[in-house]
């Protein structure tokens, strides 16, 4: 049991709660749509399919990286040691179809087929993804912030099915009342795409036992970090113009509301700083940085929500 509960990464399961339930809240406040119980619960069918479907990819993921984990992560490995790999993919496909059931269930109280439609994606692309498009450099980081991005865009599709019938049938509802989640969104692809380059450096050793082309192996470290800050920037210049121009309400938030952001972005700019004034090889801590400034970033929803 204890390593089934290590190889789902409950911390990341964690973070998807509070990202579904940080968007739900602030939907809920500025909204002001009543919900009874059946769509509380409909959400939180959402919330749990999602976790199943996030915990069948980690075991997928790991399942196989057997053979680069043994460099890259001796003291972190789990299938093969206290985990055989027969029941790491029999739990994998339980957890798929148990995600994927619940959002059927979900699909048929909201009377919507997109979270069928967005489960049944994630599924295909986490397995392809772990089989070998992360071989592949660029395509495999971009797919996991894509699939980071769609937690908060569930969360819009779950108002917007309440939207349609209940406030407008206008489809650019889903553009205009969810501006923020919107960048949310772009923010959480821009995070873990550079996060996972970032890991790709990391990685290097045990990945060229599984014949990853990964970025750094192509263009090498120093270029590859070069890219890093180039994408970690971007957020940064986003807040930094807003907050001088005074435009968060464009996006549904005031300068207060936006801390949180701004402390994710002092956070990108010491790993920028990290990488191109130090040049460290050891990307422990930038990794451990580019978490904090996610989880800044995440708790903006949270100030929005409940601080006035």
């Amino acid at each position: 049991m204890k390593s089934i509960f290590k190889i789902i990464r409950p911390v990341n399961l964690l973070v998807i709660i509070l990202t579904m339930y940080g968007c739900f809240f602030y939907v809920q406040k500025n909204e002001g749509i009543p919900l009874n119980n059946t769509k509380l619960f409909s959400f939180f069918i959402l919330v749990i399919s999602t976790l199943f479907i996030a915990a069948a990819g980690n075991i997928i993921n790991d399942y196989f990286d057997v053979k680069a984990d043994r460099i890259n992560k001796p003291y972190k490995q789990i299938i093969n040691r206290s985990l055989k790999r027969r029941w790491a993919i029999v739990l994998h496909w339980l957890f798929n179809f148990c995600g994927f059931f619940l959002a059927v269930i979900t699909s048929l109280f909201m009377k919507s087929l997109w979270f069928v439609v967005i489960h049944l994606i994630s599924i295909n692309l986490l397995w392809f993804y772990s089989l070998f498009l992360k071989k592949k450099a660029i395509i495999g980081n971009m797919i996991i912030g894509f699939l980071t991005a769609l937690v908060p865009i569930l969360v819009i599709l779950f108002f917007y099915s309440l939207n349609i019938s209940e406030i407008s049938s206008n489809d650019l509802i889903i553009f205009e009342q969810y501006k923020f989640l919107w960048v949310l969104s772009l923010f959480a692809f821009t995070q873990n795409f550079a996060r996972e380059i970032l890991k790709d450096i990391q990685d290097i050793k045990g990945d060229k036992l599984i014949y990853v082309r990964s970025l750094p192996m192509i263009i090498g470290i120093r270029k590859t970090q070069v890219i890093i800050s180039l994408v970690l920037l971007c957020p940064v210049i986003f807040y930094c113009a807003f907050f001088y121009l005074n435009l968060f309400q464009l996006i549904g938030i005031n300068r207060m509301e936006s801390l949180g952001f701004g402390i994710a972005c002092f956070f990108n700019i010491l790993v920028v700083l990290r990488m191109l004034l130090y040049n460290k090889n050891e990307h422990f801590w930038s990794n451990q940085l580019i978490k904090l400034s996610m989880f800044f970033g995440l708790m903006t929803t949270f100030h929005a929500a409940f601080i006035h």
